[in-house]
């Protein structure tokens, strides 16, 4: 993994900010997604089952119109599993947006901090690696920096996210 962070770690760092809020919204939609599918199986399963019992009792006419609510929860079904799948194909999306752009946030903030980047670069290292935290890194700079310069990597970071 590139930073020698995970995926997880990245996605609590404050780096991926922008991709834990859309990444959330897709969440949100996937776990209604399958909230619905588990409501779909549990009728599926209960139709199945007035099916056979008519079918049993050759009530074929009854039978027919169950077959055709079993056929409607069917394709419910396989359309909430379509909606699962693009949520999950639009938070991976997302998470590359996110790594690619995380990649350049260094160039951005040398060329944004200019001499003052050699102040934070230790720090910067030490985040990257995942032994310190966001919010520290950014306790360290302000220290080193000053709020002018803290802005700068608010911006730095955000600029490369958006």
């Amino acid at each position: 993994m590139p930073g020698g962070q995970s995926v997880a770690a990245r996605l609590r760092s404050g780096l991926g900010v922008c991709c834990i809020v859309t990444g959330n919204l897709a969440l949100i939609s996937a776990a209604r997604s399958r909230d619905r599918l588990d409501d779909l199986h549990v009728s599926l399963k209960t139709y199945t089952g007035r099916l056979s019992d008519l079918q049993s009792r050759y009530d074929y006419s009854s039978a027919g119109v169950i077959h055709k609510q079993i056929e409607r929860i069917r394709a419910d079904i396989n359309q909430q599993y379509s909606k699962v799948e693009a949520s999950l194909d639009g938070m991976a999306e997302n998470l590359e947006s996110v790594l690619v752009n995380q990649a350049n946030i260094e160039k951005i903030l040398k060329d944004k901090l200019g001499l003052d980047w050699d102040k934070i670069r230790d720090a910067w290292a030490a985040y990257k690696r995942g032994e310190r935290s966001f919010g520290d890194l950014l306790k360290g700079a302000l220290k080193e920096l000053g709020k002018r310069d803290i802005r700068k990597i608010i911006e730095a970071i955000a600029g490369g996210l958006l």
